[in-house]
């Protein structure tokens, strides 16, 4: 029998325990183990990926190596209920539509355009 090993992408963001508190007080369902939230909120299903630190460099751009394979072919897709976000105030502005300090597929698209755009 083969042993299981936990990876370090097994193990939650040093965040996510208090970030699911406080969406559930605030009565969001919310379930854990899928990259890395599901929230349901006002009608609505969101899917968030949590990071412990800020994703973005001091010139704005997204630093390299904080974002896995399976998430950014996730920020390529057309998923329009999906971000990266490092705190509950950005998970809470992202899930009512407010303008915050989070990544949605948009944005991620709209930087990796500006990226290319700033090497010609």
């Amino acid at each position: 029998m083969t042993k299981y090993h936990k990876s370090r992408n097994d193990y939650p963001d040093a965040n996510q325990g208090d970030i699911v508190e406080a969406l559930r007080k605030a009565g969001a369902h919310v379930q854990t183990g899928h990259d890395d939230l599901l929230v349901a909120w006002c009608g609505k299903m969101f899917q968030i990926e949590l990071k412990s630190e800020c994703i973005y460099t001091k010139t704005g751009d997204i630093k390299a190596g904080i974002l896995r394979p399976n998430q950014i072919e996730l920020l390529n897709s057309h998923i329009v209920n999906y971000a990266v976000c490092r705190t509950f105030d950005q998970v809470w502005q992202f899930i009512n539509g407010q303008s915050g300090d989070y990544l949605t597929p948009e944005d991620y698209k709209q930087k990796i355009h500006m990226r290319r755009w700033k090497k010609r």
